[in-house]
Formats: C-alpha cells, structure tokens, sequence
C-alpha cells in the first residue's frame, strides 16, 4: 500500500473514499467467485456421484462371476478331526469323511552323548550325503565345524531341514542331534549317508489318507484344497467313524448380494435426484440442475435395469421377474422373499440374470465403466471440464485483482497530486493574503 495521505489539505478522508472506489470495480470479483464456489461444489458433487457409482461396481463385481454370486454352506457335527469350508464352487450334497491318516514330515534323531556339542574334533572329518526330497546335497566336516553343533548348523542350511542340538536332561549322553524336514508328505524322506552318527527315524514322512463317500484320497498335507469342486478340508485327527458333511446352497446370503446391489443402484440414482433439485421457495439449488451430463447417466442406468435381456434364452429375463421392481422415482424396490422363492426354483436362470454376457449385470458394469472410466468416461470428462471453467474464472478473478491494485495505486497517487496542488495553492494564498495585510499597514 501507497502512502496514506488521508486529506492533509483538503482534510478530506482519502482513504476510505479510494477503497470504497475500488470496491465498487472489484463488483465483477465477487460475481466470478461466487461462480468459483458454484463450479468446486460441482465438482465435489460428481466426485461424489463416482464413488457411489464405484460402490454399486464393488457390489456388482460380487455377482459377476459364478462362483462369486453362488454362496453354499457346509453343515456337520461339532468334531477335532475334521473342518470343512465351501466357496460359490462347490456342489451341494452330503459327503461322509473319514481320515486314516495325517500328513506327517520325517524327524531323525540321533543316539545320546556326552560330548560338549561346542568342542571340535569329534565328528570325523570328511564329506557325506543328505537326501531330502530325492534333492542330495554334499556335507564337508572339517576342523572348523567337526562339534555337533557345527554339525548341526552344516545340515540346518540345507534347504527344507531343520537341525539341532537338544538337552535331554538324563543323567547320562544327554545330548542329542534332531535333522527334521519342514514338509509333510510321503515325498519329503531324510537321508544320511556316511554320517559317523547313528540316527533313528523318530517320525516318517507320509501323506494325508482319507475318503470322502468311500472315495480313496491322498494329500501331502493336511489343508486340502483340490480334492472336491470347491470344498476345503482340514484334518487334524484320524477318524473312528464318517462325519456327515451337508453342503447347500446358502439363499439368504445371495438375495443378500442381490440386496446390496440395489440399495447401492439406489443410492446413486437418489443422490442425483436429490442435486437435481432447485427449491423456489428457499432458493435450494442442487449442483445438476440444468445437468445434461448427469441426466443422462440417470436415464442410461434405468434404461438397463428396466430392459429385458432376451439374449439370455429364459423365462427370467428381467429384474422385475426377480422380484425387483421400480417405484415412480425410478428407484429399485426388492421383495427378498420373493427372490428367494424365485432363487429356489430358478437357480440358474437369475444366475445368468448377473453372471452372462447377456444379462444386466454385465451390462450395468459396462455401463458404469463408460460414466467413470478414469480416461474417457463421461463423469470423467466432465470434472475436466469444470476444472477447466475453474481455471479460467481464477484466472479472471487474478486478472480483476491486478487491475484493481493498478487502479487503486493510480487513484491514490491523483490524490497525492490533488494535495500537492491545493498546497500549492495555499502558500500562494497565504503569501497573497500576508502581502496584502502588509500593505495596508
């Protein structure tokens, strides 16, 4: 700010007059930021349209692919031998477990001594072999690994083993080396070649063996996963009798899936409706009011959960033959009983509904795609181009503060001028006015 000359002759209030001039040009300013406030609270707004859109895709994904959309149970008694689960993969019916065996890995342990498992010298130096898995690996014992916890060390880098030396406690040759292997499976044997120690197998690797419906099986362990189409079984005991397994297919959860989908389907179209609204009477105005874009999101989405899928070759080919039908707003109610009727009967059919290329889920996904696809879509495009608009108006409103501070630093150096001036003339009044009272004395 300038110097404040504040009317030192003129004893006018200088000051306040240039900032209420320059208050009155700066009109334009406040007209662009309110437009600036009008434009970020629309941009906020479809940022927050995509992200429900983004909620309503989470829980469409859910229902896209088969085996995600299809739920089951898994129903048994209460046991310590087996635990079962099923994904949308599995295949209702009642399957009778039986376990023979667990997966095991090998153990060895060796004969007890009493040497000082740190003292060197008394394991024969030398090169043996260690077999684990069908993989051999060389061992060299030489003067600086011959104790047995060099030993031990030796045999604990080879991939897959763990080795050891244990304190027993006993009063006699209390230590011993322990060679175990991390993996359980028939496969996973340990053996040792020319070790001058004596080891004794404490466990033998084996593989997991049980039935399922009198069908014999095998695993090299015990979380198996591959057995049957879509159930995991986890054995922990060996059985004395068969354990009745039911697998059904869980409804509640899937009309639960279809339920998420429409209230997320909902949520979009009633944030929309409710920025489409302008209030007269309270001056509310909602940031899509005059939206084409958005409008046309709106009109795009009903437009594909009210069609009929004809594609699919069935009976159930549209929403409202599920159980899902549209108020006067356009909204989606769901009778959840009726979809669960209809789940029962029509298994398949409301599958294909949101699984198939031809059915509305894929369409619905497709179409969210073409709103908020991060490059080209829609909303995308139009959040660029508010971003755009905001840019120009702060451009203006900067352009509209560098000529204010241009015309206020204009105004107040007129006022210094006009101050000079009439100091001026004021010593040339009181000179003329001194001149005179001279005379006439």
């Amino acid at each position: 700010m300038g110097i404040q000359v504040d009317g030192l002759i003129s004893g006018m209030d200088t000051t306040a007059l240039i900032e209420s001039i320059v208050s009155l040009s700066k009109a334009p300013i406040r007209t662009y930021e309110d437009k600036l406030t009008i434009l970020s609270t629309q941009k906020g707004a479809v940022a927050n349209l995509v992200n429900l859109m983004g909620t309503m895709e989470d829980y469409l994904e859910e229902l896209e692919v088969l085996s995600d959309f299809r739920v089951f149970s898994a129903e048994y008694p209460l046991n310590d031998a087996v635990r079962i689960s099923v994904d949308g993969s599995a295949v209702a019916g009642t399957y009778e477990v039986e376990v023979q065996q667990l997966a095991n890995s090998e153990m060895e342990v060796s004969d007890g001594f009493s040497d000082n498992p740190n003292d060197e010298g008394v394991i024969t130096e030398g090169t043996f072999t260690v077999t684990y898995n069908g993989v051999d690996t060389d061992v060299v014992i030489d003067a600086t690994n011959s104790s047995y916890n060099g030993l031990a060390a030796k045999l604990d880098a080879i991939v897959g083993l763990n080795a050891y030396v244990v304190d027993t406690g006993v009063d006699t040759d209390p230590y011993r080396l322990v060679v175990q292997g991390e993996d359980t499976g028939a496969d996973y044997t340990i053996d040792v070649s020319g070790l001058p120690l004596t080891l004794t197998k404490n466990s033998v690797a084996a593989d997991a063996k049980f039935t399922v419906n009198g069908i014999a099986f095998e695993n090299n362990g015990n979380e198996v996963t591959e057995a049957l189409p879509g159930m995991s079984i986890t054995i922990s005991e060996v059985t004395t009798e068969a354990i009745a397994v039911v697998v059904d297919q869980d409804t509640a959860e899937m009309v639960d899936k279809v339920e998420d989908f429409v209230y997320a389907f909902n949520n979009v179209i009633n944030y929309i409706d409710t920025q489409s609204d302008y209030d007269v009477e309270s001056g509310i105005r909602g940031s899509f009011v005059g939206e084409s874009t958005v409008r046309r999101v709106r009109n795009g989405l009903r437009t594909i959960v009210t069609a009929e899928y004809d594609g699919l070759g069935q009976d159930k080919d549209a929403l409202s033959f599920l159980g899902i039908t549209s108020d006067s707003h356009g909204k989606r109610t769901i009778d959840g009983a009726e979809l669960a009727e209809v789940l029962l009967d029509h298994t398949a059919q409301i599958e294909a509904m949101f699984t198939s290329d031809d059915g509305v889920g894929k369409a619905l996904l497709a179409q969210i795609d073409v709103y908020t696809d991060g490059i080209d879509g829609t909303l995308t495009m139009k959040t660029d181009s508010i971003e755009a608009q905001i840019d120009d108006v702060q451009d203006m409103i900067a352009d509209y503060e560098d000529r204010a501070d241009t015309y206020e630093a204009r105004l107040r150096q007129q006022f210094i001028n006009m101050e000079t001036t009439l100091g001026k003339f004021q010593g040339v009044q009181l000179y003329l006015s001194t001149m005179l009272f001279d005379n006439n004395d």
